[in-house]
This record gives structure tokens, sequence and C-alpha cells, in this order.
């Protein structure tokens, strides 16, 4: 895809991968965005040969869920850790609310299907990381962030 990156076979190993977003060289920031990316091209490539044929999919590739999967849990599986990315008592998960009456959700009964599909990381109305908010109310909350931005773009100048 972008730069000429094709990953032809990406989707073979999609129940041992998991999304990351080190940087944003070369794609988006968000997690969602690169799931989406993901999801997309998968049947994209999957369904190819069958719409060349004039033919409707029978089966579906990769569901949503597989795709909510590799942002989230499949991280902290891939790193051996069986406690993060889950609501339980003594894990570590950080957690993100979706605000369900955004334009973009509104109306969806399936919240997988309707975050994977519709919504957009606007949509995320609280983060709490470690237990604290860091974004509450759509606002980040961040101590000293607005001096990180500061630097970063003095920073962006001088590159």
């Amino acid at each position: 895809m972008h730069y000429g990156h094709l990953h032809p076979t990406s989707h073979l190993i999609a129940d041992r991968a998991s999304l990351g977003v080190d940087t944003h060289f070369t794609f988006s920031t968000d997690i969602l965005t690169q799931a989406r990316l993901w999801l997309q091209s998968t049947r994209y490539r999957m369904y190819s040969n069958t719409i060349k044929r004039w033919q409707i999919p029978k089966t579906n590739p990769m569901s949503e869920t597989q795709a909510f999967l590799l942002a989230m849990r499949n991280g902290g599986l891939a790193l051996g850790r069986k406690d993060l990315d889950i609501i339980a008592e003594g894990a570590k998960a950080d957690l993100l609310i979706w605000d369900g009456s955004s334009p973009s959700l509104l109306g969806w009964v399936d919240p997988i299907v309707a975050i994977m599909l519709h919504a957009c990381i606007g949509d995320i109305e609280h983060v709490l990381v470690d237990g604290k908010f860091v974004k509450r109310d759509k606002n980040l909350i961040i101590e000293g962030y607005d001096k990180d931005v500061e630097k970063f773009l003095d920073a962006a100048k001088r590159i």
C-alpha cells in the first residue's frame, strides 16, 4: 500500500499477529485506523477473485471482532501477558470509553462492529490509564502536555 509496502500474506498470520503504532512516518498514529486498514485490505485480498467472477462471497475472511482483537487483546498476548487488555481482578487494562451517542456510533447494536467500521478517534469520550483519566469529556488532561507540544513543535522545525 503506502510507499509500495505491500503485505500480500500478512492476513495468513492474523491469528498470531498484533498491531502497533510505533511511528506515524508511514501510516496513521491511531490503532483504530490501522485495524480498519488491515480489515479492509484482508477482505479486499480475499474477495478479489470472487468479485472478478461477478460473484458474491459466501463467507467473511475476517470479522470486525478479529480486527478489534488485533488492535487490543493480541498486543498483550504477543508479549505473553494474558493479564493485559482484559477487565478482570488483578489484570492491567487501560480503558477507552466511547461516546455511543456520536453520529458515527448512534443506533448500532453491536459495539465492536460500530467501532471497527464507523467510529473515529474523536468518538472516544474518556481514556483511563492505570486507573487515572488521561482524557475526560473528549479533552486530554495530561500534566505538562502543553509544554510537550511546544517542545515537539520546536523540534519539528529543526528536523
